[in-house]
């Protein structure tokens, strides 16, 4: 489990460099969206399916949320090109109304990557 959660906080940088380079302010860690979004991702794996979760049950005071999910990328690298390649997860990545993020990433019985991350905003 702990080479999966260094894998997954190598993604608040990867964000964070893509939000430099289109001038949108930095992300911070948030530990509610860190524990949500592990869970998600968790629950992803053991049931070996891509789900969106119901971001209204999550835990804090945030105004505006999002989420982006993936499977069978293989690094955080590679999770993020996926991300950026799709208008949808990019335009989450690049909304500058999120201020900060939580991370997770499980392994599914047969080994493949499932990832979480969701975004929180309280303006």
């Amino acid at each position: 489990m702990l080479q999966l959660v260094l894998l997954a906080s190598a993604l608040l940088p990867l964000h964070n460099g893509e939000r430099t380079k289109h001038s949108v302010a930095s992300l911070s860690e948030d530990v509610d969206l860190t524990k949500s979004a592990q869970a998600h991702a968790d629950w992803m794996a053991s049931n070996r399916r891509l789900q969106h979760q119901n971001l209204g049950k999550i835990r804090g005071n945030w105004r505006i949320r999002g989420e982006n999910i993936a499977s069978g990328q293989t690094s955080e690298a590679g999770v993020m090109r996926s991300w950026m390649r799709s208008s949808g997860h990019r335009a989450n990545i690049l909304n500058r109304r999120y201020t900060h993020m939580g991370f997770g990433a499980a392994k599914s019985k047969g080994g493949r990557l499932y990832w979480c991350v969701i975004f929180g905003g309280r303006k």
